[in-house]
């Protein structure tokens, strides 16, 4: 029942007094100091009585531009619905720094003409819905074509029944909110707000606790409209609570005009909430819905000001397959979705409760259309971009596939990070149905950027790559199973370092490290990669304790580390120096050509297959291990028969058993004594073998020789 007083009463509030008072404001409104049901005492007008009254603009003015601050306060009354009604200018042209502010019980509409402007001093302007704390606690602010210039003092809009304090104003505690179906807690529809340096606060709640049908619930609705600040900060706060079909907790939608925000060297901070109750309606809710219409244009901008847009979804009730944190979609030109600065970080974040419930639950998903350019995040086109930018969440959709379109465009020379909310990735989706995000040719980062990261350090989900990077710094991407199928490249000489984390790395793409820096690749378990990797007096670092197989060719020219875990050369390499550390190997596949120019230091082990060549360089360090492996043929079983195989021992602190194994009829092994000319059988397996010493041996069977020792 009471909510279907509030739908009656909030129906009927506008235009008769039969459930409703109000106070308006207006040119044909009483003059004076009092009138019926008014009163100015001090400092404060007030609705008196249980009426409604009319108050003439000039009354406002006249009070600012005279005496001092006005408070226009419609007060509590149960029982009653009562609202603040807008209709004509109040122009304020005094030389004095003034504040306004504007509370009613519930709502407060500003009507087409009804501008609060100030051209001289600056005015300082609170419009406070909502200050009831009774039976109809409740209150929206509706705008619509209304012009608000502060020039210079700040501008706060939202709701509450307590007293806050904010840039030493005296505004509401809570929200502009309603509790019915498709009506915003705070709308803007053709509005214009300039502070000129004020500060800007917006609020709204959409809490709809009743019947749970409506379809567009807001706590902000923005259409056609410009918000600037200047120098001030401008900070958008909206909330989804409740029970109810569809809504945002902020709704930035281009849909009948552009709308644009913007500020110098103030920041925008944009925050979308959502939350629901139990036995709520099912469909689409998103925290933070920033969408242009085609032909339409939405631009989020500062000069050095940071720009956040965060939106966290908490829709724990619904089913619905489509929830999302953080919804952003283009319209049909370039840049239609724009977010720009020039020296300010730009941040997109979003978090979602119920990501594993489809392929439109995410914290972050991004709609743009076949066009490129069509979400631009960077610069502004006229000058460069060196903030930085930051994307994260836990679940990414890339909901349009363009192949070639570069539509989403991540550009900065500063630095870029797509990386999760928490510590790691739980979806990286792409298209209609269950498909996977692989940063494809959809995704245009540019060249310029200083610094890259995807991922962080502790992602474990898989990345597949599948478009090219240029970074003009570090580039470093964390996960689990890395499929790089895209060429990656580093250009700056002093800090264009690669890292590569994962479980594993595969792919096929080329990998360019800038001149003399480093490529370090850290796996955690087994894999093959078949990339190559290049880059003049660039060198190699293998991390982690998986084995790491290279099957291409790599034309890198400077020093190999195996700092942990093993590394293996499927092809002919060539090394400047080659270090192994302590516990760690590098093995060099049978067959293939391999050489050190420069120094070899050993402290783990190295291996070389059998067939392989291997030449060493100018010298050699270290105490580790050395495992040359020959494969030889043999027959005849106990009674060998065939050829007999003549070699050398390449290492030290080698015995027999070691290397060919136990002595018995089927393995024969002789040594050749120069001083006497002769063969001698080696039958005693802890004989140590000598590196000049020429061996003769015969074996029953096919087997592999190992040569293991130090050098």
């Amino acid at each position: 029942m009471k909510n279907l007083l509030h739908t009656i009463f909030f129906v009927l509030s506008i235009g008769t007094s039969i459930f409703a008072q109000h106070l308006t404001i207006s040119n044909s409104g009483q003059t004076g100091t009092s009138g019926t049901n008014w009163s100015i005492t001090g400092n404060v007008l007030e609705v008196i009585g249980s009426g409604s009254a009319n108050v003439n603009t000039s009354v406002i003015v006249n009070h600012l531009t005279n005496t001092g601050d006005l408070v226009i306060t419609v007060p509590s009354l149960n029982g009653t619905i009562r609202n603040v009604i807008i209709s004509s200018p109040i122009t304020y042209a005094g030389s004095i720094n003034r504040t306004l502010t504007i509370k009613s019980q519930n709502h407060i509409s500003i009507t087409s003409g009804g501008n609060i402007t100030s051209s001289a001093a600056l005015l300082n302007v609170v419009i406070r819905a909502c200050i009831s704390t009774g039976f109809y606690d409740e209150g929206n602010v509706d705008m619509n074509n209304v012009t608000i210039n502060t020039n210079g003092g700040h501008l706060w809009i939202g709701g509450g029944g307590a007293d806050a304090q904010w840039n030493g104003l005296t505004v509401g505690n809570s929200s502009a909110r309603i509790w019915l179906d498709d009506i915003p807690g705070l709308k803007l529809l053709g509005c214009t707000l300039n502070t000129n340096g004020g500060n800007i606060y917006l609020s709204g709640m959409s809490f709809d606790t009743w019947n749970s049908t409506g379809s567009a619930n807001y706590g902000i609705d923005l259409d056609n409209s410009t918000i600037t600040s200047g120098a001030g900060n401008i900070a958008l706060s909206g909330q989804l609570l409740g029970r109810y079909t569809s809504g945002f907790g902020i709704f930035l939608g281009a849909r009948t005009g552009n709308i644009n925000i913007s500020a110098t060297t103030g920041s925008i901070t944009i925050v979308g909430d959502g939350y629901d109750s139990a036995n709520n309606g099912n469909g689409i809710r998103h925290a933070l819905n920033v969408a242009v219409n085609s032909g339409r244009n939405l631009t989020i901008s500062t000069v050095s000001g940071n720009i956040s847009l965060t939106g966290s979804a908490n829709f724990s009730n619904s089913t619905v397959n489509d929830a999302e944190g953080l919804l952003m979609s283009s319209g049909n030109t370039a840049k239609s979705l724009k977010i720009t600065s020039q020296t300010g970080n730009i941040s997109l974040s979003g978090t979602n409760t119920r990501a594993n419930t489809g392929q439109y639950c995410n914290g972050i998903r991004l709609y743009a259309l076949d066009v490129a350019d069509a979400i631009y995040i960077g610069d502004d086109g006229v000058n460069p971009y060196t903030g930085n930018i930051t994307f994260q969440a836990d679940a990414i959709l890339q909901r349009a596939i363009n192949p070639g379109a570069g539509s989403i465009a991540l550009k900065t020379s500063g630095t870029l990070t797509i990386q999760p909310f928490t510590t790691a990735f739980t979806y990286l989706r792409a298209g209609n149905s269950p498909g996977t995000l692989t940063f494809d040719d959809d995704w245009n980062f540019g060249t310029a950027t200083t610094s890259l990261a995807l991922g962080k350090t502790t992602n474990t989900l898989a990345l597949t790559l599948m478009n090219s990077m240029s970074v003009n710094g570090p580039l470093s991407i964390y996960g689990g199973a890395l499929t790089l199928n895209a060429n990656l490249t580093t250009t700056n000489t002093t800090t264009g370092d690669i890292l590569l984390k994962g479980s594993t790395i595969t792919g096929t793409g080329t990998i360019t490290v800038a001149n003399g820096k480093n490529l370090s690749a850290n796996v955690s378990a087994n894999s093959t990669s078949s990339n190559v990797i290049n880059g003049t007096n660039a060198s190699f670092t293998k991390l982690g304790t998986g084995i790491l197989t290279l099957s291409a060719s790599s034309g890198y020219s400077g020093l190999t580390t195996i700092s942990s875990g093993t590394l293996q050369f499927n092809e002919n390499k060539t090394f400047s120096d080659l270090s192994i550390a302590n516990s760690s190997s590098l093995i060099l596949a049978s067959n293939k050509q391999f050489t050190v120019t420069g120094v070899l230091t050993n402290n783990g082990t190295l291996t070389i297959e059998s067939g392989a060549t291997f030449l060493q360089g100018t010298s050699l360090a270290g105490t580790g291990t050395y495992n040359v492996k020959q494969f030889v043929t043999g027959a005849g079983g106990a009674t060998p028969t065939g050829r007999f195989w003549y070699m050398g021992v390449p290492v030290n602190n080698l015995s027999r058993a070691t290397a060919f194994g136990a002595a018995s009829a089927s393995n024969r092994l002789w040594s050749w004594s120069e001083s006497g000319q002769a063969w001698s059988s080696q039958l005693v397996d802890a004989t140590a073998l000598t590196p000049t010493t020429g061996y003769s041996f015969r074996t029953g069977s096919d087997v592999t020789l190992n040569f293991t020792g130090t050098s």
